[in-house]
């Protein structure tokens, strides 16, 4: 029996499936097709450019890759017949913010209403991995153990070298606004 269980989000960009041009909606024709296939393992994300899987709790990681695996392919497979494709990237290079439209979901709109153009403004995608510890006292030791490598982690989730389609070669731009 393993100790820990983890599940998986990873969010993927909608794409042109010719050109690989990002789109700004989400095409109902497909998200309903992929739904059937992937069922409630498929979701929306806050940008309608985007949309997430996630795993069940699994217990190795030769189960996860076997998911997602999966869950790319039905995908992929289910673009073929409207024209969409995936990109699982941190960042699209040639998204705009201007162009990207929200989901209308609850949720999203409190997240739109508290962070304003920066829940609209930044078209990234993540992967996120969320880990079962049944004992909380070994929960706070983890998360201590974590701390020398928080410098590490935070430079793995810094913003994309890409902003507006171009190179911008300064670190956090997108986080800023003029």
């Amino acid at each position: 029996m393993h100790r820990y269980r983890f599940g998986i989000e990873e969010e993927y960009f909608l794409v042109n499936r010719q050109s690989a041009a990002p789109r700004s909606e989400l095409p109902k024709p497909y998200m309903a097709a992929a739904q059937k296939r992937l069922g409630e393992r498929l979701t929306t994300e806050i940008l309608q450019s985007q949309i997430e899987v996630a795993t069940p709790p699994l217990a190795n990681s030769a189960d996860a890759i076997a998911e997602l695996t999966r869950y790319r392919a039905a995908l992929a497979e289910v673009g073929k017949n409207h024209g969409v494709g995936i990109l699982a990237a941190g960042t699209h290079p040639l998204a705009q913010p201007q162009q990207q439209r929200m989901t209308r979901k609850r949720r999203y709109s409190k997240v739109i209403n508290d962070l304003g153009m920066v829940g609209l403004g930044n078209p990234i995608s993540g992967l996120h991995v969320h880990v079962e510890v049944p004992d909380p006292d070994l929960r706070v030791e983890i998360m201590h153990r974590l701390v020398p490598f928080l410098p590490l982690l935070l430079a793995l989730s810094t913003s994309s070298p890409f902003w507006c389609g171009y190179p911008h070669r300064i670190a956090g731009l997108p986080q800023c606004r003029q």
